[in-house]
């Protein structure tokens, strides 16, 4: 005996249905990952499915213990298993041990940001101490007027540095572009920051820099800024990860510390130790990089050589949320700090199940109500349809922004004041369809029974069953 008779009509629509394949197994899909998040407390949660303890089994998943059960401390309120699990008094028995769900989170458990610090990046930039720079200025015939003792230092030139003209501190052909932007400037011509690598008459690249000028009247001289290689001005930086591996490293960083081979993907300590002995700065990085407070965030060093001192400054990334995806958790992390897994997997079950509710309430309710005007029309028809409340439930459904009047923004006060359920709106609708099928199908069964001039009263029961809800 079949339950349900379905119609020629309603078997075609499934057919129809079942041949556009992509529907077809979206509707397998979405009812698989449904059924799945019924048992979302056995998928995710914080706390563990089975757990061993002094010899005795429990349950956590199925029952409530206080931390009183576990460390017999007087304390009634719910216990941290996880921070249970890590501590001394667990792991002293090798015998203990906590099966956690495959997503070992809660929807509304708020992640630690100091669980992430195996995660996070640290960049470490690179200066060097025994730099020389100073500054010096020229007229408008390119003579050199002032000079500071670094500068004169970098060019190796003797305290006399009378007539000395800009060209004869660099290589041939090397200033004419700076003789250039500076006899532009002394005309009065607003000008942009310059910088310059020029190399001097041993071939050593010297950098040149100058501030930018609004235009206007100058000054008899011109301020030049000078400084050793742009290499050793620069501050490179080398991107590593909790594990000392390099993730990323700038040439100039390389160039600095004169490494020729590739260090991309070794290890930092390793490259370290190839450029100086001081095994301080080996000690500084690996506490550094465990997480370790510290106010200092930069050593000092020299070369193997002595001939250089630089200087390491530390830069740990900090995590924020929301946080990328990790091996812990697959999609990430929201703003407040909650499993995105997690908070989804619960998530669907709750609208899911929300929808299916609405949609068998309105259809239950929506055929009787709908069912009960139609069959017996009269003053109960009239009735139901002039009913304030079924007005009332209409004007709170949505409408769109472009089609409202004048009464409809009179009501809008009325309908925020007055928030009824989405079932109730859903039944009305439901309820007004029946009732005006169940309308027509008495109308053509007393129709055709006049027709044939059949004896009897009109067959209710075969107008009932064919009258599914279809809205």
């Amino acid at each position: 005996m079949k339950v349900i008779n379905f119609s020629p009509l309603t078997k075609k629509r499934f057919k129809n249905f079942k041949s556009l394949k992509r529907s077809y197994y979206s509707l397998i899909l979405l009812s698989l990952f449904y059924f799945i998040s019924l048992f979302s407390e056995f998928i995710a949660n914080d706390k563990p499915l089975i757990m061993r303890f002094e010899k005795k089994y429990y349950f956590p998943i199925l029952k409530y213990y206080s931390e009183n059960t576990f460390l017999q401390n007087g304390i009634n309120t719910r216990l941290d298993y996880k921070k249970f699990i890590s501590s001394p008094a667990f792991r002293k028995n090798t015998d203990n041990f906590a099966f956690f769900p495959v997503i070992p989170y809660n929807p509304n458990e708020i992640e630690d940001s100091r669980n992430f610090e195996e995660n996070l990046k640290t960049n470490i930039i690179l200066k060097q101490h025994n730099m020389l720079f100073g500054s010096m200025r020229v007229d408008n015939g390119m003579n050199i007027i002032e000079m500071d003792d670094n500068v004169r230092a970098i060019f190796h030139i003797s305290d006399d540095y009378e007539n000395i003209l800009l060209s004869n501190l660099f290589d041939t052909g090397q200033t004419t572009g700076l003789e250039n932007i500076i006899k532009k400037r002394f005309t009065g011509e607003p000008s942009e920051p310059v910088r310059l690598e020029l190399k001097d008459k041993t071939g050593i690249p010297i950098n040149i820099k100058m501030s930018s000028t609004p235009g206007g009247p100058v000054k008899k001289t011109m301020k030049i800024n000078v400084s050793e290689s742009s290499v050793e001005f620069s501050s490179p930086r080398i991107v590593i990860d909790s594990k000392s591996k390099i993730i990323s490293v700038e040439q100039k960083f390389r160039e600095m510390l004169e490494i020729k081979n590739d260090i991309l993907n070794s290890d930092f300590y390793s490259v370290i130790s190839r450029v100086t002995a001081d095994t301080s700065v080996l000690q500084f990085i690996s506490e550094k990089l465990k997480g370790e407070q510290s106010a200092i965030n930069y050593i000092s060093f020299k070369t193997i050589s002595g001939e250089k001192e630089f200087e390491f400054t530390f830069q740990k990334e900090k995590p924020q949320f929301p946080y990328k995806p990790t091996k812990k958790h697959f999609l990430g992390i929201d703003e407040s700090g909650r499993d995105i897994l997690s908070r989804i997997v619960y998530g669907m079950r709750i609208s899911i199940s929300f929808g299916l509710i609405l949609v068998a309430s309105a259809m239950f309710f929506g055929f009787i109500i709908g069912g009960a005007q139609g069959f017996s029309g009269g003053i109960i028809d009239i009735t139901a349809q002039r009913c304030p409340l079924n007005e009332i439930i209409l004007l709170n459904a949505p409408y769109r922004r472009r089609e409202r009047s004048t009464t409809q923004r009179s009501v809008l006060r009325f309908r925020i004041s007055l928030p009824v359920p989405r079932s109730f709106r859903a039944t009305v609708r439901v309820g007004k369809a029946d009732r005006c099928r169940f309308r027509g199908l008495l109308c053509i069964s007393g129709r055709l029974q006049r027709s044939l001039r059949l004896p009897g009263p009109i067959p209710y029961g075969r107008v009932i069953r064919c009258t599914p809800p279809k809205s």
